[in-house]
């Protein structure tokens, strides 16, 4: 029902509700000859599909799989177009599925609202379909819609991630983009998604006197809010990075020393073979290491978080 519903909009510029997906059709198969329009679906079915589950060999891939990993279904519809227009295999493709990825990052971000994605992605389709546009003013037009440096940067040092799968699929998304982008051009990297993890500097559950050692400050149970420090502190963006799935485990609910102390060991990989250190694998834990070579603690936190709204505005540019 997806595909359906994503091609009707496709082909309509407008969105369409499952529950008139049915009535759109006859009304598609009144106006246009059957087999033009199963001709067009087939050709449609087979981009989405690559859009989907894109190959390894796609120069979009990266982008496509942190869309899915995003879970903005809207954003299929410009893909789609763009896919129907310049091939999934193309660079043309490739610049503009990035263009449709930061838009969507910024939008989600700065907690924009979802009607606003059906509208710029109606006038996108319109744009991509426009054969006097090229891929440089298609880039161009997702550019001018997404939201500012400034607001983004404000957002972003404001986020914080539940538990719960999907708010952490999303932050391992945004962070692994700011993490490659840390390590800078000269020393390009792309980590395999499935194999890392979002690390939290101070553990997710925390026990009182674990509070105290993070806190630098005698904890009195009656009055410090545990739940509010951890909706506050521990959830937020300036409290995490990226760490294979091995060290995030080692790390686990250990103090800082503790946790030093694996950042900066060699590890191993599921084979045994060396893996090297997470400080030199990870440029935003050996930023941590530089600034807080003994402390970590909440100030330390909000801090980060500045840092990596910075650093974010950057990679998602």
């Amino acid at each position: 029902m997806a595909f359906l519903s994503h091609y009707l909009f496709y082909k309509k510029e407008k969105r369409v509700l499952k529950k008139d997906v049915y009535e759109e059709f006859k009304k598609l198969f009144n106006r246009e000859s059957v087999n033009v329009v199963l001709n067009e679906l087939t050709a449609c079915a087979s981009i989405y599909g690559d859009l989907r589950q894109p190959s390894a060999a796609n120069k979009a891939s990266v982008y496509l799989l942190d869309m899915r990993d995003l879970g903005v279904e809207q954003a299929y519809v410009p893909l789609l177009a763009a896919g129907m227009r310049f091939g999934v295999q193309t660079q043309e493709f490739k610049t503009i599925a990035d263009a449709i990825l930061v838009y969507v990052v910024r939008h989600l971000v700065c907690s924009q609202s979802s009607n606003k994605l059906d509208t710029v992605f109606s006038q996108a389709c319109e744009t991509i379909k426009d054969s006097s546009k090229d891929a440089t003013d298609i880039v161009g037009f997702f550019r001018e819609k997404r939201m500012d440096d400034e607001k983004f940067h404000a957002h972003f040092a404001g986020l914080t991630f539940d538990y719960t799968a999907k708010p952490q699929r999303i932050a391992r998304t945004l962070l692994r983009r700011v993490e490659e982008y840390a390590h800078g051009s000269n020393y390009p990297v792309q980590f395999n998604r499935d194999e890392i993890t979002v690390e939290h500097v101070i553990p997710k559950h925390p026990e009182i006197e674990d509070l105290r050692a993070w806190i630098g400050a005698e904890v009195d149970t009656d009055d410090f809010d545990v739940k509010r420090f951890t909706d506050q502190t521990i959830k937020s963006v300036g409290n995490l990075a990226l760490l294979f799935q091995p060290e995030n485990t080692s790390a686990g609910n250990e103090n800082y020393a503790s946790k030093i102390s694996v950042y900066t060991s060699p590890m191993k990989d599921k084979n045994d073979k060396d893996r090297g250190i997470p400080r030199d694998n990870f440029k935003l834990i050996e930023r941590i290491l530089s600034e807080y070579p003994t402390w970590f603690d909440g100030k330390s936190v909000l801090e980060r978080s500045e840092d990596l709204a910075e650093l974010a505005v950057a990679a998602w540019a």
